[in-house]
């Protein structure tokens, strides 16, 4: 059994009529409030209990179901009817359009305005979430591989027009920490290793920096690939030299905006020289590999 296809037009005239099907909206909460279709119920269809959340409201499994999601490029409508046919439901309609061929015809909605009309593009100075905000490192050589995390003691990005114009942060080399090695003894072991002068001496060099200088918008590209190409300079035991990596950054809430961002650098360009084939022959099992990789994580809130 399939999901039958039913357009805008005819959908409108079915919801007046005496025995009109449930309308299921499968987008996330937030796309529900700010418009969906006039008696719509929500059942998102990307959370694990969608097919509870539908049960709550769709009590007969023979009952009429149309579902609709935002536009006709996207599957969220078709990913949400073949759930309720395999579900068991046995009279699924797909509204492929969903709300673009709606807006199309006119026809009303429910909901507040819609974003694009009510919110201007974010700007100002944002400040780091310290508490949300982190850097996650991977350390390797051939045959292991250690992770951990950093922390950031502050940090600002500028937007203008909701694009990036500006970002520095300080990182705080103290707050160092391993978290894939259980046993506390050797934990604490590598950490004051990698703390060491061996590495990146942090009792010298205890705060590490970094200073944009050149953030370039990628062209146009799907939600959830990189959006920027980032240059800056990092300033880490008491060298600074140039990085570039790709950064996806977005606004998550009215007044806040996140940024993610993978790179790889090249340690001994910053003297971190330990175990380094590039200084030393023969290392054997010592031999630690030049690469380190960082993830971060960061969170930041508008200034008032």
């Amino acid at each position: 059994m399939c999901a039958k296809v039913i357009d805008a037009v005819r959908l409108q005239h079915w919801l007046k009529e005496k025995e009109a099907p449930i309308l299921l909206h499968v987008l996330p909460e937030e796309s529900y409030n700010l418009k969906h279709l006039p008696g719509a119920h929500r059942a998102t269809v990307y959370e694990v209990d969608f097919l509870d959340q539908v049960r709550e409201i769709v009590k007969d499994s023979n009952r009429s179901i149309v579902v609709y999601g935002a536009g006709f490029e996207s599957k969220e409508a078709s990913a949400a009817a073949d759930k309720l046919v395999r579900a068991g439901f046995t009279d699924i309609w797909e509204f492929a359009g969903g709300l673009e061929a709606w807006r199309e015809q006119e026809f009303a909605t429910e909901g507040k305005a819609d974003a694009e009309e009510r919110d201007e593009p974010l700007g100002g100075s944002f400040r780091l979430d310290l508490g949300k905000s982190v850097i996650k490192w991977t350390g390797a050589n051939l045959t292991s591989s250690h992770t951990g995390t950093l922390r950031f003691t502050n940090g600002r990005l500028q937007l203008r027009q909701g694009r990036l114009e500006d970002a520095k942060f300080q990182i705080d080399m103290k707050s160092l920490a391993c978290d894939d090695i259980k046993d506390a003894e050797i934990n604490q072991m590598l950490v004051r290793h990698l703390s060491s002068d061996d590495f990146f001496d942090v009792a010298k060099y205890p705060i590490a920096k970094f200073q944009l200088t050149a953030a370039e918008a990628l062209g146009p590209g799907t939600a959830g690939s990189p959006n920027y190409e980032i240059v800056g300079r990092l300033t880490l035991k008491g060298v600074t030299d140039q990085v570039a990596f790709r950064a996806i950054i977005g606004q998550t809430e009215p007044a806040t905006i996140a940024a993610q961002g993978h790179l790889e650098f090249d340690r001994t360009r910053w003297n971190v020289q330990y175990g380094s084939g590039k200084f030393f022959a023969l290392l054997g099992k010592h031999l630690v590999n030049d690469l380190v990789h960082l993830h971060l994580i960061i969170l930041a809130k508008l200034e008032n």
